[in-house]
C-alpha cells in the first residue's frame, strides 16, 4: 500500500514545512511497515543460529545456539526446552504487541 502523494502535498499547500510534512503526515502513515519491517528482522535474527556459528565461531553466542549446545553438548534437555519456551514467549509477545498495535476497527464494529 503506498502513501497518496496528494496528502502530503496538502500539507505543503496548508503552510506546512518539508520536515513538517515528513513528521506530521509521512511518518505516521508509515509506522505499520516499519513496525513489520522491525518485526521480520528480529525474527530473522533469532531463528538464525547457522549463520553467527559459521561467521563467528563460539566468539559470539546467541540464544539459539546456546539451545542447541544445551542440547547437542551437555545433553541438558530441561535447561534447553526452558530457553526455548523463553524465545517462543518472547516472540509471541512481540507478535501479539505489533497485533494490537496494527489492528484497525472494521467499518461497522
Amino acid at each position: 500500500m503506498q502513501i497518496n502523494p496528494r496528502l502530503a502535498l496538502a500539507a505543503r499547500d496548508l503552510g506546512a514545512s518539508a520536515l513538517r510534512t515528513f513528521l506530521s503526515v509521512t511518518l505516521p502513515l508509515s509506522i505499520p511497515g516499519i513496525a513489520v519491517g522491525a518485526f521480520l528482522t528480529i525474527v530473522l535474527c533469532i531463528g538464525d543460529y547457522v549463520t553467527p556459528q559459521i561467521l563467528g565461531g563460539m566468539r559470539a553466542i546467541v540464544l539459539p545456539q546456546t539451545v542447541m549446545m544445551q542440547i547437542q553438548k551437555h545433553l541438558d534437555l530441561p535447561m534447553a526446552s526452558a530457553m526455548s519456551l523463553v524465545l517462543t514467549v518472547v516472540m509471541a509477545l512481540a507478535y501479539l504487541a505489533l497485533y494490537r498495535f496494527l489492528r484497525t476497527e472494521e467499518p461497522g464494529r
